[in-house]
């Protein structure tokens, strides 16, 4: 049975592509949804999303920006251009090079691999070239891993006054169990069914409007009304629900708006943007013509609430599944040592480890560890702990104090306190017997006192009992834009004949993201922001080669990270790729691969010592994900 308690979160993320002024955001946040990230290349739109929903969003096209770029989620949703497949377009083609556009979602898709995802498109996609253009979607969707299916749904049946038909797609990854799989919303209105409410129509709409007094947006199109058999000309019915709100520019300033049901003008920005289920204090930014446009090309907002709340039950369904499942199959439990703000505590958690119980003598770090991980962490010596009160596990992970191995310390030494502190990892190994255990330690141990040092510590690991290997892994194969080279030990029961295989990691150093892309999208600290940990030391910038004082090169992966306080309150930290100042806490963390919402406890030195005494995430998910693969395929009951 596949394990899916790695893809669970408590509430679940979205990423949005093609976002405009937000209509399927506003639902979804709505209903409780997190939206981590937007992209949308109309600046409008985007000043507009940004003055009603947040600064998440980025003014850039998505053809110039790398998957890498894009922070992971669970769901992914987008009405990717449609101008292209409109019956509203005269000119309409197959050919037409908006409708590729929906490939660089696909791409987005294919990359991040979110559990779910829903597209959004008019009716005239699923004609164009008789139907071909669409079939080929639809397949292109499946070929990259999802089960697909696809709705004509009329706006109108959902409670929105107004007749706007558009096609939706909706995707459930196919590794996912049937249970989870997002389904279309039921219709609760309808002309005719007297079984549900009856549709909301364009005149009922526009008097609650009037009765909310709403203050911005009153403006709207001066262009003549006049009564053609074409849309944007039609006469409005007022007992009917609005026909679809689109919007078009005549080329002379004016906007071909939707007639309002008086007859005598037609429908100001307001008007269109309420009928589109706005509020009426959403306020649009631009031009009436951008305004306009903006309204025309959303998704409703009621429509994207039921929508969102489709996503929420799949996903409750999920946690129902795993929670299920997790009765039925055995968990496999870690005990953590030196456990710190839990970098690699993290990795393990995200490859399917269940972490049973965890220390360390840091009190800031056991808080931030509490904070974003779990409460089963004690705040303690490991040397006043009774060894024996540590639960049973099956494997043992721990990144033993490093300092005094690490070539950063200039005054390092055998003779170092800090140094013996692996033995009481050897002490838990020998008492618990894990089938398991991961050390990580600086790449500096390898050659204190030439060699020597790191020589006994494998011998000791060997008399417990457990054949050992290690690897010296770089953080920047695995997606961390640093070079940071960590020895990994890896010690195996003697009686489990598994094998165990380092991650690969690949050598082209073209492939490792550079530190000025990872940062690039972080705002001015200097400026207001929403994010936790934004802040930085202003200790003096130095460029005199040494660790912390070196010029950073923003085309490659970041140095080390090192954070070394400076007994002054302050702290002499990697400089930031712009060369005028150092990393904020926050980017530090993000370049140790620590998520962008994962909060740190304690002054800044504390924080920045936390971040940069931490395994990077991804790293230890990579280990741990090999680990996980070998113990689930041929050990779970050895």
């Amino acid at each position: 049975m596949a394990n899916f308690k790695n893809t669970q979160t408590i509430q679940p993320t979205v990423i949005s592509l093609f976002s405009g002024c937000g209509g399927i955001d506003l639902g979804f946040k709505r209903q409780g949804l997190s939206i981590v990230w937007a992209i949308d290349n109309d600046l409008d739109c985007v000043e507009t999303y940004k003055k009603n929903i947040d600064n998440h969003i980025i003014n850039r096209s998505i053809c110039d920006v790398h998957s890498r770029e894009i922070p992971d989620a669970d769901i992914i949703v987008g009405g990717f251009p449609c101008q292209g497949f409109s019956v509203a377009n005269k000119f309409r083609s197959k050919d037409d090079a908006r409708n590729e556009l929906y490939h660089e979602m696909l791409r987005v898709i294919q990359d991040k691999k979110p559990k779910w995802f829903m597209a959004e498109n008019v009716k005239g996609i699923l004609s164009l070239d008789d139907g071909l253009v669409f079939q080929k979607i639809l397949e292109e969707l499946q070929e990259i891993g999802y089960y697909v299916t696809y709705e004509l749904v009329n706006m109108a049946d959902h409670g929105v006054p107004q007749i706007r038909k558009r096609v939706i797609i909706l995707g459930t990854r196919n590794d996912l169990p049937i249970e989870a799989r997002v389904k279309h919303p039921l219709p609760d209105y309808s002309e005719k069914d007297k079984n549900i409410k009856k549709w909301v129509t364009i005149n009922s709409a526009l008097e609650k409007l009037e009765k909310l007094k709403p203050t911005t947006n009153l403006v709207g199109s001066q262009y003549k009304v006049s009564y053609r058999n074409y849309t944007g000309h039609r006469q409005t019915n007022g007992d009917k629900p609005c026909p679809t709100i689109i919007a078009r520019g005549n080329g002379k300033g004016g906007v071909c708006a939707i007639p309002h049901p008086n007859g005598i003008r037609r429908l100001n920005v307001r008007e269109s943007a309420f009928i589109q289920t706005f509020p009426s204090d959403f306020e649009f930014t631009g031009s009436i013509t951008s305004m306009y446009r903006q309204i025309g090309n959303a998704v409703p907002v009621l429509y994207a609430e039921k929508i969102a709340q489709e996503f929420i039950e799949a996903n409750d369904r999920l946690k129902t599944f795993i929670e299920k499942q997790d009765k039925e199959t055995k968990k496999i439990n870690v005990v953590s040592l030196f456990s710190g703000a839990g970098g690699m505590d993290l990795g393990f958690k995200k490859a399917g480890f269940d972490i049973v119980w965890a220390i360390d003598n840091f009190e800031d770090a056991v808080q931030t560890y509490r904070k974003n991980i779990g409460n089963h962490i004690i705040n303690s010596n490991i040397e006043d702990y009774n060894l024996n009160e540590i639960p049973d596990c099956d494997v043992i992970i721990g990144g033993f104090p490093c300092q005094g191995f690490s070539i950063a310390n200039m005054k390092r030494s055998i003779d170092d306190d800090r140094n013996i502190l692996y033995e009481y990892l050897v002490k838990v190994i020998q008492i618990k017997k894990p089938k398991i255990f991961i050390a990580e330690n600086v790449k500096g141990i390898l050659s204190l006192d030439k060699g020597k040092v790191f020589k006994k510590i494998l011998e000791d690991f060997n008399k417990c009992g457990y054949k050992c290997k290690y690897a010296i892994l770089n953080a920047a194969g695995y997606g961390v834009p640093q070079t940071r080279e960590r020895v990994i030990i890896l010690g195996q029961r003697e009686d489990i004949t598994i094998e165990i295989e380092f991650p690969p990691q690949p050598s082209d150093f073209k492939s490792h993201i550079s530190v000025g892309q990872a940062l690039s999208n972080f705002p001015d600290p200097d400026k207001k922001h929403n994010l936790k940990n934004h802040v930085y030391s202003k200790f003096k910038l130095k460029f005199n080669g040494y660790i912390s004082n070196r010029h950073i090169n923003p085309d490659l992966p970041c140095p080390t990270i090192t954070a070394r306080g400076d007994h002054k309150g302050g702290a002499m930290v990697m400089h930031h790729p712009s060369n005028k100042r150092r990393l904020t806490c926050r980017e530090m963390a993000y370049l140790q691969g620590f998520p962008i919402d994962f909060e740190f406890i304690g002054s800044m030195t504390s924080v920045y010592r936390q971040i940069a005494n931490a395994l990077p995430c991804p790293v230890a998910e990579a280990v741990a994900s090999s680990v996980y693969k070998a113990l689930t395929n041929n050990c779970l009951n050895c």
